[in-house]
């Protein structure tokens, strides 16, 4: 086994590529490719989109996708965008000077009780409380 890319080449082998000695942050491709496909999902964010589009993005298939991001992640594609949404959602909450209506719109959801009713599935709390309670502390 050799721990860098010039190790095995003066052995005369080619390094490896599943591990990628040459990462220079070490991680594996699965990492590499879940930090990819979050980058993503955040520069498009509050747009929603299919595991087939990112997929398509990343120039893998749908199937490896999926499997590697609940290797990764420990959870979907679609639940990792529900809890990047409530993270904004709850943020944008503490900020003062916003509306409820004018942070359901930032996170993409134009109707003010349509955001109250998907906010507390997400978080188990209403815009509101959360706002009069755990707004004031920050995360």
């Amino acid at each position: 086994m050799f721990f860098t890319v010039d190790e095995a080449l003066v052995k005369g082998y080619r390094p490896c590529k599943r591990c990628r000695p040459d990462d220079p942050m070490g991680r594996v491709p699965d990492a590499v490719l879940a930090d990819q496909a979050e980058l993503l999902i955040r520069a498009r964010f509050p747009q929603k989109f299919t595991a087939e589009e990112v997929a398509a993005a990343l120039y893998v298939s749908s199937r490896h996708l999926s499997r590697t991001l609940i290797s990764a992640w420990g959870m979907t594609l679609s639940k990792r965008w529900r809890q990047l949404w409530a993270e904004e959602a709850k943020k944008l909450l503490r900020e003062k000077g916003l509306t409820i209506a004018q942070v359901g719109a930032k996170v993409g959801v134009s109707s003010p009780s349509y955001f109250s009713r998907v906010f507390f599935r997400a978080v188990g709390k209403t815009p509101s409380e959360y706002r009069r309670h755990d707004g004031r502390r920050l995360i």
